[in-house]
């Protein structure tokens, strides 16, 4: 008996309704003994529109029929999901006591144009049923599932093999993107009248990639086990997980790392709550190798504003070079040439209301080595505490520490702290360079966004021969003693409050208005004006090639400006001092390079009576520098007609040296002084 309607639109809540009451109904309408077809050339309702669907049956006995029903398109707009040339057939229909289909036919085609078919077993009967879909396979993939129900108890299975992650597009479109990989698990609900009760899933990802649409978050070929379950306690959940990731990248703007040889470990339970929004990790374990084993315990409300009531958190590092390298370096890796970090760390933390509590740390044989930024610190030791609210002791100490190759050697510090800050308990000698650093105070405050920092020391017999072989500079003699006032960090950046006082070479230095910026960065910048007093040329001039000269020096260098330790612009002036009353002797060889470094030369006399006399008095010397713009504006003691007097000679046999040439270029300056610290012939012409 064929039926043919050209168009039905219907009122209902979903795709389940219509196929279980409306054709149900059908069914039970028709006479046992008809043949049966209808066709519908199209059908709608809200969720879904059906076109070109056909029902046909042929009667098999008085409770049993051959059934086939069909459809050339359905679409589901609002989930963006569309299928065409869909059949089920089924070859044993029965409908007496109880409805039932055993091993119904599915076929159709997705809208990706790849073909999938199904097995389906259906049982129902009043106020219970049962439907099995066994062996759906969309492009590749097969999947398995299962629904029953009795009376208010119903149960959900989903069976997962080798699905291909490219279909997941296709079902949350707006969201994540994924480009390769397979899942293969199992995913298992039951509930009832009240909704869901029970819900646990196992979850195998193979070489998986996906990624958020804007590219802040991405999992590149990862590899991992996941299994979650939950259980529904009247208004709360208790759950469980356990995942295992054995390979593969995470990023989460801006942070990334790889899971590296070792696989990743992580278990937690714990509850959460329908009615208060509160989330409660009884235990979490994470472990990454040898890397890192971090333990924690929190209190989490979501609602209405997201807040950490309580967390408490235990790291331990057994390799903090494998920590490095997994954790800090992938971070650094634009601002850092290398880092190196090795040894071992036990340390722990406590949060409330959002705001860090309490920390604790103990260090064991810890090295730290930053390359390009010249930093090591080896063989630290020590137990570092800290609270928002109680005074804590800490103390801290280590076996050498070279920063830009100013070593510092072993040394041990006590500290207090409370709230945001961190204080020196007592003065602390720091033995460097045959002498010792007495540092007097030190005080970190965190207050603010970016620490301040502020220290004060004092400079006691550190050896200048100790120092030059430090910088690899030529030879020095005699020490050095200072006194550093308070100096200030913040922001990167170093102030100096008051002038760092040298006593150096028997007479006196002077640093102010000192400021250093972005010292561990890619261009540090340092500003300071330099004034020198009374310098002993003897001692500043014996262990150079430079050649020797007797006498004091004082002079200044302003508004110095260094880039990446590099001068770039200063005023200098260094010469003999107005009365000074000390004796004035100038060797050959001094004569010599003083003039190559100037540009100039001496007269025919004076070049004859080089070649004789070892020695020459001489009445003044000295030379200023203007560098701007990579070239240095040169001047002497006088004016002397085209050029400028380096050296005034005094006495019998008087030697003069004039410069002509005014302007010259940093660089070959610089190559000048080069040679004359790399080779004693020197040659006037």
């Amino acid at each position: 008996m064929p039926f043919s309607i050209k168009s039905i639109r219907l009122r209902l809540d979903g795709f389940c309704r219509i196929y279980s009451v409306w054709l149900i109904a059908i069914f039970y309408s028709m006479p046992s003994w008809a043949d049966f077809s209808l066709s519908i050339q199209q059908l709608r309702s809200k969720p879904l529109i059906v076109k070109g669907f056909s029902l046909t049956s042929r009667e098999l006995s008085s409770d049993s029929m051959h059934l086939t029903a069909a459809f050339d398109e359905l679409t589901l707009p609002e989930l963006n999901f569309k299928t065409s040339q869909f059949s089920i057939d089924c070859a044993a229909l029965l409908f007496a006591e109880q409805q039932s289909c055993q091993h119904a036919d599915i076929k159709g085609i997705s809208a990706q144009q790849q073909p999938y078919h199904a097995r389906l077993n259906w049982l129902s009967k009043p106020g219970a049923f049962d439907i099995n879909v066994n062996t759906l396979k969309p492009k590749g993939t097969t999947l398995g599932l299962t629904l029953t129900q009795q009376q208010v108890h119903w149960q959900f299975k989903l069976h997962i093999q080798q699905l291909n992650a490219t279909l997941l597009n296709q079902l949350i479109p707006t969201i994540l993107e994924a480009s390769s990989g397979k899942l293969t698990g199992v995913c298992q609900a039951q509930g009832d009248a009240k909704g869901l009760s029970t819900w646990s899933t196992q979850l195998q990802a193979t070489n998986f990639s996906v990624q958020t649409r804007d590219g802040s978050y991405a999992i590149e070929k990862l590899t991992s086990e996941l299994n979650f379950s939950a259980q529904r306690k009247q208004t709360n959940w208790n759950w469980q997980h356990h995942a295992r990731l054995q390979q593969g990248a995470v990023y989460a703007n801006p942070w990334f790392f790889e899971v590296g040889k070792h696989p990743i470990r992580l278990t937690a339970s714990g509850y959460w709550s329908d009615t208060t929004h509160q989330l409660l990790l009884s235990n979490s374990h994470y472990r990454h190798g040898t890397a890192l084993s971090a333990r924690a315990s929190a209190s989490l409300s979501l609602a209405p504003t997201w807040q950490v009531e309580s967390l408490k958190l235990s790291l331990r590092s057994l390799d903090l070079s494998n920590f490095s390298n997994l954790y800090i370096t992938p971070q650094l890796a634009e601002t850092l040439d290398s880092l190196h970090l090795t040894g071992r760390v036990n340390a722990s933390l406590t949060v409330k209301h959002n705001q860090l509590n309490h920390i604790n740390a103990a260090l064991n044989n810890v090295n730290f080595y930053i390359p390009k930024q010249d930093v090591e610190i080896t063989g630290i030791y020590g137990h570092l505490a800290w609270d928002l609210s109680q005074k804590q002791l800490s103390s801290l100490r280590w076996q050498r520490i070279v920063l830009k190759h100013f070593p510092l050697d072993a040394a041990s510090l006590k500290l207090v702290s409370v709230n945001r800050h961190i204080e020196l308990t007592d003065a602390v000698q720091i033995p460097s360079l045959g002498g010792y650093i007495a540092v007097n105070r030190l005080h970190l405050n965190t207050d603010a966004t970016q620490p301040t920092l502020a220290f004060s020391a004092e400079l006691q017999q550190l050896k200048l021969n100790e120092l030059a072989s430090a910088f690899q500079w030529a030879p020095l003699s005699g020490t050095i003693n200072g006194h550093i006032p308070n100096v200030y960090y913040h922001e990167d950046a170093i102030t100096l409050d008051g002038d760092i006082a040298i006593d150096a070479f028997d007479g006196h230095i002077a640093i102010s208005n000192l400021k250093a910026g972005h010292l561990f960065g890619n261009l540090p910048t340092v500003n300071a004006d330099i004034a020198i007093t009374q310098l002993d040329l003897n001692q500043l001039t014996q262990h150079f090639q430079f050649g020797s000269i007797s006498g004091r020096l004082s002079g200044h260098i302003r508004e110095l400006v260094l880039e990446n330790w590099q001068p770039v612009s200063f005023f200098a002036w260094l010469g003999t001092p107005e009365h000074d009353d000390s004796e004035h002797k100038i060797s050959q060889k001094a004569i010599n390079s003083i003039a190559q470094i100037g540009g100039g030369a001496t007269d025919r006399i004076s070049r004859s009576i080089l070649n004789v006399f070892d020695t020459f008095s001489y009445e003044r010397l000295g030379m200023g520098c203007y560098l701007h713009n990579g070239v240095c504006q040169l001047m002497g003691v006088e004016a002397n007609g085209h050029g400028y007097t380096l050296i005034k000679g005094g006495g019998l046999p008087r030697v003069d040296v004039i410069g002509y040439n005014p302007r010259v270029d940093w660089t070959v300056l610089l190559n000048r002084l080069s040679r004359i610290s790399s080779t004693s012939d020197v040659r006037i012409e």
